[in-house]
Protein backbone atom coordinates (compact mmCIF):
# COMPACT_ATOMS: atom_id res chain seq x y z
CA UNK A 1 0.00 0.00 0.00
CA UNK A 2 2.86 2.39 0.76
CA UNK A 3 3.86 2.42 -2.90
CA UNK A 4 0.50 3.97 -3.73
CA UNK A 5 1.51 7.12 -1.89
CA UNK A 6 4.06 9.74 -2.83
CA UNK A 7 6.77 8.53 -0.47
CA UNK A 8 9.39 7.42 -3.00
CA UNK A 9 11.91 7.71 -4.51
CA UNK A 10 12.65 10.89 -2.52
CA UNK A 11 12.02 10.89 1.22
CA UNK A 12 10.20 13.69 3.02
CA UNK A 13 12.11 15.95 5.39
CA UNK A 14 11.22 16.84 8.95
CA UNK A 15 10.83 20.46 10.02
CA UNK A 16 13.48 22.24 12.11
CA UNK A 17 10.80 22.84 14.76
CA UNK A 18 10.14 19.12 15.11
CA UNK A 19 13.88 18.52 15.41
CA UNK A 20 14.66 21.17 18.03
CA UNK A 21 11.36 22.25 19.57
CA UNK A 22 12.34 25.88 19.07
CA UNK A 23 9.69 28.47 18.24
CA UNK A 24 11.74 31.52 17.24
CA UNK A 25 10.95 33.25 13.95
CA UNK A 26 13.87 31.62 12.16
CA UNK A 27 12.89 28.09 13.19
CA UNK A 28 9.25 28.61 12.26
CA UNK A 29 10.15 30.24 8.94
CA UNK A 30 12.59 27.41 8.21
CA UNK A 31 9.85 24.92 9.07
CA UNK A 32 7.51 26.60 6.62
CA UNK A 33 10.23 26.30 4.01
CA UNK A 34 10.51 22.58 4.82
CA UNK A 35 6.77 22.21 4.22
CA UNK A 36 7.08 23.81 0.79
CA UNK A 37 10.04 21.57 0.09
CA UNK A 38 7.97 18.53 1.02
CA UNK A 39 5.29 19.65 -1.43
CA UNK A 40 8.03 19.74 -4.06
CA UNK A 41 9.12 16.23 -3.03
CA UNK A 42 5.54 14.96 -3.08
CA UNK A 43 5.15 16.41 -6.56
CA UNK A 44 8.36 14.81 -7.80
CA UNK A 45 7.38 11.45 -6.36
CA UNK A 46 3.86 11.64 -7.75
CA UNK A 47 5.25 12.19 -11.25
CA UNK A 48 7.93 9.54 -10.92
CA UNK A 49 5.63 6.83 -9.57
CA UNK A 50 2.72 7.43 -11.92
CA UNK A 51 4.54 8.02 -15.22
CA UNK A 52 4.78 4.33 -16.21
CA UNK A 53 1.06 3.74 -15.54
CA UNK A 54 -0.57 6.79 -17.11
CA UNK A 55 -2.91 5.94 -19.98
CA UNK A 56 -2.18 7.53 -23.37
CA UNK A 57 -5.52 9.35 -23.23
CA UNK A 58 -4.29 11.09 -20.07
CA UNK A 59 -0.86 12.04 -21.40
CA UNK A 60 -1.86 15.68 -22.06
CA UNK A 61 -3.08 16.22 -18.49
CA UNK A 62 -0.13 14.37 -16.96
CA UNK A 63 2.37 16.29 -19.06
CA UNK A 64 0.74 19.58 -18.03
CA UNK A 65 0.77 18.50 -14.37
CA UNK A 66 4.48 17.72 -14.64
CA UNK A 67 5.22 21.06 -16.28
CA UNK A 68 3.26 22.84 -13.53
CA UNK A 69 5.49 21.09 -11.00
CA UNK A 70 8.56 22.33 -12.86
CA UNK A 71 7.18 25.87 -12.81
CA UNK A 72 6.54 25.69 -9.06
CA UNK A 73 10.10 24.56 -8.35
CA UNK A 74 11.80 27.05 -10.64
CA UNK A 75 9.67 29.99 -9.44
CA UNK A 76 10.51 29.09 -5.84
CA UNK A 77 14.23 29.02 -6.53
CA UNK A 78 14.23 32.04 -8.85
CA UNK A 79 12.61 34.10 -6.09
CA UNK A 80 15.26 32.93 -3.66
CA UNK A 81 18.07 34.01 -5.95
CA UNK A 82 16.44 37.28 -6.99
CA UNK A 83 15.02 38.38 -3.61
CA UNK A 84 15.67 36.09 -0.64
CA UNK A 85 19.42 35.58 -0.90
CA UNK A 86 20.29 39.22 -1.77
CA UNK A 87 18.05 40.43 1.07
CA UNK A 88 19.84 38.16 3.52
CA UNK A 89 23.19 39.47 2.30
CA UNK A 90 22.03 43.05 2.79
CA UNK A 91 20.44 42.46 6.19
CA UNK A 92 23.42 40.59 7.67
CA UNK A 93 26.11 42.61 5.89
CA UNK A 94 27.66 39.34 4.72
CA UNK A 95 28.05 39.04 0.97
CA UNK A 96 27.69 35.54 -0.38
CA UNK A 97 26.00 34.22 2.76
CA UNK A 98 23.85 31.86 0.71
CA UNK A 99 26.38 31.06 -2.03
CA UNK A 100 26.33 27.41 -0.98
CA UNK A 101 22.60 27.26 -1.64
CA UNK A 102 23.06 28.95 -5.01
CA UNK A 103 25.63 26.30 -5.89
CA UNK A 104 23.11 23.62 -4.92
CA UNK A 105 20.58 25.23 -7.25
CA UNK A 106 23.12 25.11 -10.06
CA UNK A 107 23.70 21.39 -9.46
CA UNK A 108 20.21 20.47 -10.66
CA UNK A 109 19.50 23.43 -12.96
CA UNK A 110 20.47 21.73 -16.22
CA UNK A 111 18.64 18.53 -15.32
CA UNK A 112 15.47 20.48 -14.60
CA UNK A 113 15.85 22.34 -17.89
CA UNK A 114 16.14 19.05 -19.77
CA UNK A 115 13.03 17.81 -17.98
CA UNK A 116 11.08 20.86 -19.13
CA UNK A 117 12.38 20.67 -22.69
CA UNK A 118 11.33 17.04 -23.02
CA UNK A 119 7.86 17.64 -21.59
CA UNK A 120 7.32 20.74 -23.72
CA UNK A 121 8.12 18.66 -26.79
CA UNK A 122 5.70 15.98 -25.61
CA UNK A 123 3.00 18.57 -24.97
CA UNK A 124 3.04 19.36 -28.70
CA UNK A 125 2.85 15.65 -29.57
CA UNK A 126 1.49 13.73 -26.54
CA UNK A 127 1.82 10.38 -28.30
CA UNK A 128 5.58 10.77 -28.20
CA UNK A 129 5.64 10.62 -24.39
CA UNK A 130 7.71 7.78 -22.97
CA UNK A 131 7.84 7.16 -19.22
CA UNK A 132 11.28 5.56 -19.45
CA UNK A 133 12.72 8.76 -20.92
CA UNK A 134 11.05 10.94 -18.30
CA UNK A 135 12.31 8.79 -15.42
CA UNK A 136 15.81 8.84 -16.89
CA UNK A 137 15.73 12.63 -16.88
CA UNK A 138 14.35 12.75 -13.34
CA UNK A 139 17.03 10.36 -12.07
CA UNK A 140 19.64 12.78 -13.36
CA UNK A 141 18.60 15.63 -11.06
CA UNK A 142 16.65 13.90 -8.27
CA UNK A 143 19.55 13.44 -5.87
CA UNK A 144 21.01 16.97 -6.01
CA UNK A 145 17.50 18.42 -5.80
CA UNK A 146 16.74 16.34 -2.72
CA UNK A 147 20.01 17.26 -1.03
CA UNK A 148 19.23 20.94 -1.49
CA UNK A 149 15.67 20.61 -0.21
CA UNK A 150 17.06 18.84 2.86
CA UNK A 151 19.89 21.30 3.57
CA UNK A 152 18.25 24.69 3.08
CA UNK A 153 15.74 24.73 5.98
CA UNK A 154 18.50 23.88 8.46
CA UNK A 155 20.66 26.65 7.00
CA UNK A 156 17.82 29.14 7.39
CA UNK A 157 17.22 28.12 11.01
CA UNK A 158 20.92 28.63 11.74
CA UNK A 159 20.65 32.31 10.79
CA UNK A 160 18.92 33.05 14.12
CA UNK A 161 22.26 34.41 15.35
CA UNK A 162 21.78 37.47 13.13
CA UNK A 163 19.51 40.36 14.28
CA UNK A 164 17.41 40.51 11.12
CA UNK A 165 13.68 40.49 10.36
CA UNK A 166 13.37 37.11 8.69
CA UNK A 167 9.59 37.31 8.51
CA UNK A 168 9.69 40.48 6.42
CA UNK A 169 12.28 39.02 4.06
CA UNK A 170 10.29 35.82 3.62
CA UNK A 171 7.06 37.73 3.00
CA UNK A 172 8.78 39.86 0.36
CA UNK A 173 10.09 36.71 -1.30
CA UNK A 174 6.66 35.04 -1.27
CA UNK A 175 5.11 38.15 -2.84
CA UNK A 176 7.73 38.08 -5.59
CA UNK A 177 6.88 34.45 -6.31
CA UNK A 178 3.16 35.18 -6.53
CA UNK A 179 3.75 38.22 -8.75
CA UNK A 180 5.89 36.27 -11.21
CA UNK A 181 4.07 32.93 -11.39
CA UNK A 182 0.73 31.78 -12.77
CA UNK A 183 -1.61 31.65 -9.78
CA UNK A 184 -3.87 29.10 -11.45
CA UNK A 185 -0.89 26.74 -11.72
CA UNK A 186 1.19 27.52 -8.64
CA UNK A 187 -1.46 27.42 -5.93
CA UNK A 188 -3.18 24.15 -6.97
CA UNK A 189 0.20 22.49 -7.56
CA UNK A 190 1.24 23.44 -4.04
CA UNK A 191 -2.03 22.60 -2.30
CA UNK A 192 -2.56 19.25 -4.02
CA UNK A 193 0.87 18.18 -2.76
CA UNK A 194 0.80 19.80 0.68
CA UNK A 195 0.05 17.16 3.31
CA UNK A 196 -1.89 18.87 6.11
CA UNK A 197 -1.56 15.78 8.32
CA UNK A 198 2.26 15.91 8.23
CA UNK A 199 3.86 15.79 11.70
CA UNK A 200 0.52 14.96 13.29
CA UNK A 201 -1.27 17.88 11.69
CA UNK A 202 0.88 20.48 13.43
CA UNK A 203 1.00 22.56 10.24
CA UNK A 204 -2.61 22.20 9.12
CA UNK A 205 -3.01 25.99 8.96
CA UNK A 206 -0.11 26.46 6.54
CA UNK A 207 -0.10 28.48 4.39
CA UNK A 208 -1.74 31.08 6.66
CA UNK A 209 -4.74 31.97 4.51
CA UNK A 210 -8.41 32.25 5.54
CA UNK A 211 -10.41 29.04 5.26
CA UNK A 212 -12.66 30.54 2.59
CA UNK A 213 -9.67 31.55 0.47
CA UNK A 214 -8.19 28.07 0.75
CA UNK A 215 -11.54 26.60 -0.30
CA UNK A 216 -11.61 28.89 -3.34
CA UNK A 217 -8.05 27.92 -4.25
CA UNK A 218 -8.83 24.20 -4.17
CA UNK A 219 -12.41 24.12 -5.41
CA UNK A 220 -12.67 27.08 -7.77
CA UNK A 221 -9.23 28.00 -9.10
CA UNK A 222 -8.25 24.33 -9.39
CA UNK A 223 -11.52 23.40 -11.11
CA UNK A 224 -10.35 25.05 -14.32
CA UNK A 225 -7.61 22.45 -14.80
CA UNK A 226 -8.96 19.66 -12.64
CA UNK A 227 -7.61 17.06 -15.04
CA UNK A 228 -4.09 18.06 -14.11
CA UNK A 229 -4.53 17.99 -10.35
CA UNK A 230 -5.98 14.46 -10.40
CA UNK A 231 -2.36 13.33 -10.34
CA UNK A 232 -1.56 15.16 -7.08
CA UNK A 233 -0.51 13.34 -3.94
CA UNK A 234 -3.18 14.99 -1.74
CA UNK A 235 -6.91 15.54 -2.07
CA UNK A 236 -8.86 18.76 -1.73
CA UNK A 237 -8.91 18.20 2.04
CA UNK A 238 -5.11 18.17 2.25
CA UNK A 239 -4.90 14.46 3.08
CA UNK A 240 -2.70 12.07 1.16
CA UNK A 241 -4.49 9.95 -1.40
CA UNK A 242 -3.69 6.86 -3.41
CA UNK A 243 -1.99 8.09 -6.54
CA UNK A 244 -4.50 8.05 -9.38
CA UNK A 245 -2.52 6.07 -11.95
CA UNK A 246 -1.73 3.38 -9.36
CA UNK A 247 -5.31 2.73 -8.35
CA UNK A 248 -6.83 -0.57 -9.41
CA UNK A 249 -9.92 1.15 -10.79
CA UNK A 250 -7.74 3.39 -12.97
CA UNK A 251 -5.93 0.46 -14.52
CA UNK A 252 -9.15 -1.45 -15.17
CA UNK A 253 -11.30 1.51 -16.19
Amino acid sequence: MAALYSDAPLSLISTPHSQTGKTDDFTIDASHMALVHNAIINGYNSIYQQAPSVKPTDYPDFISYSLAWHDMVTSHHDSEEEVFFPSLDAATGIQGLMDGDKAEHAAFHDGMANFKTYLTTCAAAPGSFRATELLHLMDAFGSPLHQHLLHEPAKLASLAKYPINIRAISEETAKHTMDHTSTVNLLPMLLFNLDLEFENGKWKDFPPVPALMRWVMVNVIAWWRAGWWRFGSCGADGRRVKLLALREEYASG
